[in-house]
């Protein structure tokens, strides 16, 4: 039996270097009700934010639903984010290192938010996944040709999971694919 995370097609490394590239350029996507009423704006950058901490850390939609600010600690000599995964009855919390540039990004994010404050105000999972199909035909990226294989968040994580299982460790991009300009 094919299990649907083995249908979720994966971004190679350069191609997510390319999106989060072309994304940090990109415009806002705008969710309007029936009514002509914004219900919710997300930003190039803050999309590109979003599938930054998918593709170098692995962390899925519901993980970023349930970050505070007082998720991440950038007191350490390495900054950490603390992510709660239910394993039954128990929670078990994984605390995951940030890259600096990426730190750096989130501390200017968070900056203006009350400590305790949801980090990511996200939309339905749908308009994430619609920016996402978007972001990747902007830069010329169609995954999933097979008709089985749905394109969304969860992309971006199995290219960290593909990633982490290659190389044993903790994966970041491998320096031939990424100018010190183009990634956080």
């Amino acid at each position: 039996m094919t299990r649907s995370s083995d249908l979720t097609p994966s971004l190679s490394d350069c191609d997510a270097e390319r999106l989060l590239d072309a994304t940090r350029r990109a415009e806002a996507w705008i969710l309007v009700d029936r009514h002509g009423k914004v219900r919710f704006r997300i930003t190039g950058p803050e999309r590109r934010l979003l599938y930054v901490l998918a593709i170098e850390h692995g962390l899925r939609l519901s993980d970023l639903r349930s970050l505070r600010t007082t998720s991440f600690n950038f007191d350490a000599d390495v900054a950490t984010v603390s992510v709660a995964k239910r394993s039954g009855t128990r929670v078990l919390v994984e605390c995951r290192p940030l890259r600096t540039t990426t730190a750096i990004t989130l501390v200017e994010y968070l900056r203006p938010l009350e400590p305790g404050a949801r980090a990511f105000r996200l939309p339905p999972k749908s308009m994430i996944d619609a920016a996402l199909r978007a972001d990747l035909a902007a830069v010329g990226l169609c995954l999933g040709a097979d008709d089985n294989a749905e394109v969304g968040f969860s992309s971006l994580v199995r290219a960290f999971e593909r990633r982490r299982a290659e190389c044993a460790c903790w994966p970041l991009f491998p320096p031939q694919c990424v100018s010190s300009d183009s990634v956080d």
